[in-house]
């Protein structure tokens, strides 16, 4: 528990020095020594002094706001059969050199808002057209996914596990080569959401197959669910982690893998889910 409290006490830290400290506590919280830090008298500090805010604050009552992280820090990597899994910390839109990009939507498959903070509508704005001020020219993802479903016998809501491979449009600028929308999320009434692990291992093999067959080496899969209402953040973790080791262990391809989460707190969870999954 001491390592999950002292989680909320790094922020400030630079990211290289992240990775050090997400390293070790990934150590500690799963007791696998996975391998041994470059720093680790300055991490011990750091950590003792961490621990010891956090708990205080926590039994103070004080609730710390749960902080999105901007800035991309590729951490820790995990070697899976012949490919290797990383974990992604940071907003998509500062994604490079990965080849395909997975958007989680729901069964409307209503693209993310192009202002907000969802997988979906970042990865919408690092397709879009703008001009040299950030003002929108063209919105290319949401015409195509729009185009798409004027070409189909409904208008929603979709199948979960149907997924739509696209061109990168303007994200190519950024060495992205295709985009997969891919509904991993039910839209129930009420405005509350579920996941399925058949669905998401239905996406994965298939945006994995896609890789494959298209000769692609890499590919960034988000944590589906995460976020959305009501969902438990570790139950979305351990379904996309499990997923996408079991489709690895079924072929001989090298691929890597970036799996993407955007809070601190959930990338531990995500590095622990891993190391004792692999």
């Amino acid at each position: 528990m001491a390592a999950i409290f002292a989680v909320g006490s790094i922020g400030v830290l630079t990211t290289s020095f992240k990775e050090i400290v997400f390293h070790e506590l990934l150590n500690f919280s799963t007791g696998k020594d996975i391998e041994p830090s470059s720093a680790p008298e300055t991490f011990y500090i750091l950590l003792v002094t961490s621990i010891v805010c956090a708990v205080v604050s926590h039994l103070l009552g004080v609730k710390k706001d749960q902080v999105l992280v901007f800035e991309r820090g590729t951490l820790e990597s995990f070697q899976c059969s012949n490919s290797i899994i990383h974990c992604y910390l940071g907003s998509v839109t500062n994604i490079s050199g990965i080849d395909v990009v997975v958007a989680s939507e729901n069964t409307d498959l209503n693209l993310g808002s192009i202002s907000g903070t969802s997988v979906s509508g970042r990865i919408r704005k690092l397709a879009a057209e703008k001009d040299i001020t950030e003002n929108l020219l063209k919105d290319h993802l949401f015409d195509h996914i729009q185009d798409w479903k004027n070409n189909q016998n409904t208008l929603g809501p979709y199948n979960l596990g149907t997924c739509i491979f696209s061109p990168p449009f303007n994200a190519q600028l950024h060495g992205v080569k295709s985009i997969v929308n891919a509904v991993a999320v039910k839209k129930n009434h009420h405005n509350t959401f579920s996941i399925d692990y058949v669905a998401i291992d239905n996406i994965i093999e298939k945006s994995i197959t896609y890789c494959v067959s298209k000769g692609f080496e890499s590919i960034f899969i988000p944590v589906f669910g995460l976020g959305s209402g009501g969902l438990s953040p570790e139950k979305c973790i351990d379904i996309t982690v499990k997923s996408v080791i079991k489709q690895l262990n079924k072929t001989d391809y090298v691929l890597k893998v970036f799996i993407g989460v955007y809070r601190e707190e959930d990338c531990l969870a995500l590095l622990k889910s891993i190391a004792k999954s692999v």
